[in-house]
């Protein structure tokens, strides 16, 4: 490797003597710079050190500064300087090593070699032994000057001291904070000799004028960690967690202490430590830009899983959503391993996410929806209906799956949330028939009526279901007009639903006429008859009074099928009551004197019917079973017109 050099000393003035490196612009500054500081005293020190970036050159530039008494004038001195290039503050860990590549020239003859470049290697850096260290208060006063106050450092009369301390404080430094760094160790009696606008941090001598820039000795932790680190690397973790997030952040300098209050609490794992990170993160790195790497690193989990779901909290309550990075794959991983032990914190902290409205809030509750979408979230002792909610809304298989180990309460509270086009919809209600919950039912017709009508249909046609007792005829049957509006109606097999579905529209609704007879016959006669007898005969009246209103083909066939019976039956007056009643009140009127004879007025629109729908005279003729019931209705017959009914009293006596 090749460094570059300059060397800068008295020529009839303060000047550079030699460089490998056309310093152009940067001339004049670095010849002011390697001149005696001002007020500088030398005490035990044989000379001090100055850095500095010089971003014209692409450089940054150590300097040695030693006096030089042999000179002709007082004051002056020798300064050495090596130009660093950027990529070493990457790759070499303690800064030190350069230490050794700096030599005070012997004469003026001496001054050519610092015309090349020097031929060096990078072997181990300088080791400083632990009783040449300086002590803890002037090195802790330091790392407070540089990274927390604006004061200058008050140091002891340790000069030698001082060389060890910034090299070992510039070392722990990341690299662009390290390729930044304005520093002199060169020692004054005041600070108002030198402009402190060129360096971060110089020394001073301690004097009873100057009690007001003396730093506090308080026993913080971030120091004592810093100190830690820097007498031992590897002690502690924290310079790598340093190297790690330093690259990320805004404010160099002004970002060490804090990264070293979060790698102390980090560390930690405090019942508070994701509040104080959170409050250490809107204080010290706000934009969004700013320590993305750990901010990200937080978030998901990976500097400390346990700090991360309380992190997430506090983001998602706070307004501070827009400047956090959203979760990585890698922080949702360690999610789903805090649901595995904790769902009570992934619950809470879903919650939390579906009540806000934020862009980060929606895609944070996504990636938890997809962490608690497994069968253990039904099992939870208590279930969380918002998000259960949503789970459906996203996922409703996993519901129809776990259908059979969910209470009916949470059931109702979840039936709104279901696609209405989801997969294995109709299965899930037809498993749901079996439950007696009124409102889980009208909850199931409110959201899906036709699918809920079909499966109720299907499942009230077996002849095992229970008709009498079951929630869901109450329910449906209530709102049986739905059955027509949804032509589920013609799906029902079973006499006593069809009875129910009839006597719910009060017999003679537009709904029922909205059907002929021939399928209110069908569909009670073609099933199995599992109403009692007298439902059975109020069926018949209804079909009666239904086929001679209604006409058609199939009037007078159901006609054949129920008349006879009808009539026996009100002739031994064994009609129950509300049989009686429909045709009471249905049979047309034949005359205050005759209208107390239930019978005549029954084989009077029964023969009417025949005579205006034009039906067939065989199958009029049929109504009569025996000689009486051909004589009652022959006496009906003579009552209307003959031409008219000519045909059907000629059937009768055949």
């Amino acid at each position: 490797m090749k460094i570059d050099q300059c060397l800068f000393g008295y020529d009839d003035g303060h000047r550079l003597l030699a460089s490998s490196l056309p310093l152009e612009s940067e001339t004049s500054l670095l010849t002011e710079l390697s001149d005696l500081a001002p007020g500088t005293i030398f005490g035990s020190s044989d000379g001090y050190w100055t850095g500095l970036p010089v971003p014209s050159i692409g450089r940054y530039v150590l300097m040695r500064t030693w006096p030089a008494p042999e000179m002709p004038r007082p004051g002056c001195v020798w300064t050495h300087g090596i130009f660093i290039e950027p990529k070493h503050f990457e790759s070499v860990s303690n800064l030190s090593i350069f230490i050794r590549f700096f030599r005070k020239p012997s004469d003026i003859a001496d001054w050519g070699s610092y015309k090349v470049q020097i031929e060096a290697e990078l072997g181990r850096p300088v080791r400083f032994e632990p009783n040449m260290l300086i002590e803890n208060e002037v090195l802790s006063g330091l790392i407070r000057s540089l990274y927390s106050t604006s004061k200058a450092l008050v140091v002891t009369e340790q000069f030698k001291d001082l060389d060890n301390a910034f090299f070992s404080i510039w070392s722990q430094q990341w690299p662009r904070l390290r390729r930044n760094f304005r520093f002199q160790t060169a020692v004054s009696r005041s600070l108002s000799v030198r402009g402190s606008s060129r360096f971060d941090i110089f020394p001073t001598l301690e004097s009873p004028e100057q009690d007001q820039l003396t730093v506090s000795r308080d026993n913080d932790e971030w120091i004592h960690t810093a100190l830690d680190s820097i007498r031992d690397p590897n002690s502690n973790g924290l310079r790598e967690f340093l190297w790690r997030y330093g690259s990320g952040v805004k404010r160099q300098r002004g970002s060490f202490r804090p990264l070293t209050e979060i790698f102390l609490l980090v560390e930690s794992k405090g019942n508070n430590s994701a509040k104080k990170i959170f409050d250490i993160i809107i204080k010290y790195f706000t934009n969004a830009d700013d320590a993305v790497n750990l901010k990200q690193d937080i978030i998901d989990g990976y500097l400390c899983s346990d700090i991360q779901v309380n992190f997430i909290y506090l983001v998602v309550a706070s307004n501070y959503l827009i400047n956090i990075p959203l979760l990585s794959d890698r922080g949702i991983a360690n999610l789903e391993k805090t649901w595995l032990n904790r769902p009570e914190f992934i619950l809470k902290l879903l919650r939390d996410a579906l009540d806000s409205n934020s862009h980060f809030c929606k895609l944070l509750s996504e990636s938890l929806l997809g962490i608690v979408q497994t069968n253990d979230f039904w099992k939870l002792p208590k279930l969380d209906y918002l998000v259960a909610r949503n789970i459906v809304i996203k996922n409703p298989k996993l519901l129809f799956d776990n259908v059979s180990i969910l209470r009916d309460e949470d059931l109702v509270q979840l039936i709104s949330s279901i696609p209405e086009e989801a997969n294995g919809l109709a299965e899930f209600i037809h498993e749901l028939t079996l439950r007696n919950n009124s409102e889980l039912v009208s909850n199931l017709l409110d959201k899906f009526p036709k699918t809920t009508l079909e499966s109720f249909v299907c499942r009230a046609n077996d002849s095992e279901y229970k008709i009498q007792g079951s929630v869901w005829v109450d329910v449906i049957i209530e709102r049986s007009y739905l059955l027509f509006e949804y032509d589920v109606v013609e799906s029902v097999s079973r006499a006593s639903l069809v009875f129910l579905i009839c006597r719910s529209q009060e017999w003679f609704s537009p709904l029922v006429y909205s059907k002929d007879t021939s399928f209110w016959f069908d569909a009670f006669y073609k099933s199995v008859i599992d109403v009692s007898s007298e439902d059975e005969d109020l069926f018949c009246c209804f079909l009666l009074i239904f086929a001679c209103k209604m006409g058609g083909d199939s009037g007078y066939k159901a006609i054949e099928n129920v008349y006879d019976r009808i009539h026996q039956k009100v002739l031994k007056s064994q009609l129950r009551r509300d049989a009686r009643e429909m045709l009471m009140q249905r049979l047309p009127s034949i005359g205050l004197y005759r209208n107390w004879d239930l019978g005549f007025r029954l084989r009077f629109a029964v023969t009417k019917a025949y005579i205006d729908w034009r039906w067939p005279s065989s199958s009029y003729g049929l109504l009569a079973k025996d000689k009486r019931n051909r004589a009652f209705l022959e006496e009906v017959v003579l009552d209307f017109d003959f031409d008219s009914a000519f045909e059907y009293f000629y059937a009768l006596n055949r």
